[in-house]
């Protein structure tokens, strides 16, 4: 059999062949490099590999075949060029290239379709009904995701003082593209499809505040979500943490936010071409406190370098947040029982991204805030606040580990305008860790 297809299928009686790992599975976690040394040993093998991976023979083959369904496409693509501007000149007429019309009369027949349709309108005590026939835009810290600079929360939000900007703090140990680990080597008597494919191609490289005013807070920070260009890509270049036992391992997915809470002060972004008038909030509300070490030792919100940090202790006092602190503590003994078991289970899997995102993704017991909790949100200057009932009433859970807050629900708004949103915890002191994981908006 050919090489590529050798150990994909094999006859009744022979299973065992194709389910060896040595046939089934092709990786490292580590090969030798100039100039970098992990300061954290390497596993040998991406740890992980169960009966439900279907190994690198399948994916290669599905991705040849997907290739082969875009290569016959642009080949008739071609064609179609070709025999149009023999006859009839050069440029190519709009309309065996433009997909403009193709578009709208997708989106027509989409704000049109019976409402009995589908399953959105089930989600309608969710998010407004709208929302099912309105093409959505959205910010996210979630990866991969494309274009990750420019489609990130921090993209979008307005600096405090000194032009700060919460980001990925954590960096690259090193940078370019890795060498090819010597297990992907093909065989002699094997044809080299990446050669053939890429012959004659360019590749391109890649490169306390005052109660009236609506000032951007220093204390959020990105949390959880990994470094470098993550977007999903074969030549992205994603996480290499100095904590990873698997640097090769090529994952990209992590599911950040930006991470604040009552000392982080005001967290402020603006939304461009808003038309239909709907902007809703993903949140995640079941951080731990220590999750957030911008603002340890803080006391109050800070809005300038200069403010004096008050060593007075928590801002929250007694009888409330007492009775919150006590509760908490019950909450943080199953966390911290959880952690441990997950991580006796997936120490490798966690390790070697650098990142423990068990308490956030679990359905572990929720965080209880003090009764005098508030959350505040302003849509252009103007403040709604929600205190502790009517947050926990209006923000909606369609899903595990999903929470949606809308925040703006106006069929009447003027479209295309800009919207500046901002949100911010009260009352709480640190007890109340929310991440901001996704924006959306139409």
């Amino acid at each position: 059999l050919p090489w590529a297809v050798r150990y994909l299928r094999c006859k009744k009686g022979k299973e065992d062949l194709c389910e060896k790992a040595e046939n089934k599975y092709l990786n490292t976690c580590w090969v030798e490099r100039k100039g970098v040394k992990p300061p954290t040993k390497q596993d040998d093998h991406i740890v992980g590999a169960d009966k439900s991976h279907p190994g690198w023979r399948y994916h290669q083959l599905k991705g040849r075949m997907l290739a082969g369904t875009v290569l016959e496409a642009l080949q008739e693509a071609i064609n179609t060029w070709s025999d149009v501007t023999i006859t009839g000149g050069h440029p190519l007429p709009d309309e065996y290239w433009h997909v403009t019309d193709y578009y709208k009369e997708s989106r027509d027949k989409m704000t049109s379709l019976d409402a009995g349709v589908g399953s959105c309108l089930k989600l309608k005590d969710y998010v407004p009904e709208r929302v099912c026939k309105t093409a959505m835009t959205g910010r996210s810290e979630f990866t991969p995701r494309p274009m990750p600079e420019s489609t990130s929360i921090s993209s979008i939000i307005k600096p405090a003082e000194g032009g700060y900007v919460p980001k990925v703090e954590d960096k690259l140990l090193y940078d370019g593209p890795d060498d090819p680990p010597p297990a992907l080597d093909i065989p002699d008597d094997a044809i080299d499809v990446r050669f053939v494919v890429s012959a004659g191609i360019r590749r391109r490289r890649r490169r306390r505040l005052n109660e009236d005013a609506i000032v951007p807070g220093l204390g959020w920070q990105v949390h959880g979500e990994l470094p470098g260009v993550c977007d999903g890509t074969a030549t992205g270049i994603c996480g290499r943490l100095e904590s990873s036992t698997c640097l090769l391992d090529g994952h990209m997915d992590s599911k950040g936010g930006v991470l604040g809470n009552e000392y982080s002060g005001w967290l402020v972004f603006t939304v461009k071409d808003v038309k239909e008038g709907i902007i809703m909030l993903a949140l995640e509300t079941s951080h731990d406190p220590s999750e957030n070490d911008r603002t340890k030792d803080w006391t109050e919100a800070r809005t300038s370098e200069k403010q004096e940090v008050k060593k007075d202790g928590d801002a929250v006092d007694g009888g409330e947040g007492e009775k919150a602190d006590e509760e908490n503590k019950a909450a943080e003994h199953d966390a911290e029982t959880e952690k441990a078991d997950e991580k006796n289970e997936t120490d490798g899997r966690r390790l070697r991204r650098g990142y423990s995102q068990v308490a956030a993704r679990t359905n572990k017991r929720r965080r209880l805030l003090p009764e005098a909790f508030k959350f505040d949100f302003a849509i252009d200057g103007k403040v709604t606040t929600l205190d502790k009932r009517a947050f926990e009433e209006r923000i909606k859970k369609p899903r595990d580990n999903l929470e949606l807050l809308t925040v703006l629900d106006d069929a009447s708004a003027k479209a295309g305008k800009e919207i500046e949103v901002a949100i911010r915890m009260r009352d709480c002191g640190r007890d109340c860790a929310f991440a901001l994981t996704h924006v959306y908006w139409a």
